[in-house]
């Protein structure tokens, strides 16, 4: 769950907040338009991959690593494949 977290809440988050930050930054200015929403909300998610990215280089434990499993040797889904 944490690395769902980690791989999808955070850039979203992240883009919110810049979306937000850029938006109150035009009203601020008096501009009125969505550019600097739009890259306010870019920067953001660009920040929050990074960030991402950072937190999971960082991992050290091996809890979220994918795992290949065989089948053990008493499976047979039929008598052809099992020769």
């Amino acid at each position: 769950m944490r690395a769902a977290l980690l791989a999808y809440a955070v850039p979203v988050l992240f883009l919110l907040a810049g979306a937000i930050g850029g938006s109150v930054l035009s009203a601020h200015q008096n501009s009125g338009n969505d550019t600097a929403a739009a890259l306010g909300g870019l920067g953001g998610l660009l920040a929050g991959v990074l960030v991402g990215l950072a937190f999971h280089g960082r991992r050290t434990d091996k809890t979220a690593a994918p795992v290949l499993l065989r089948r053990g040797s008493t499976f047979c889904p039929s008598k052809e494949t099992c020769r």
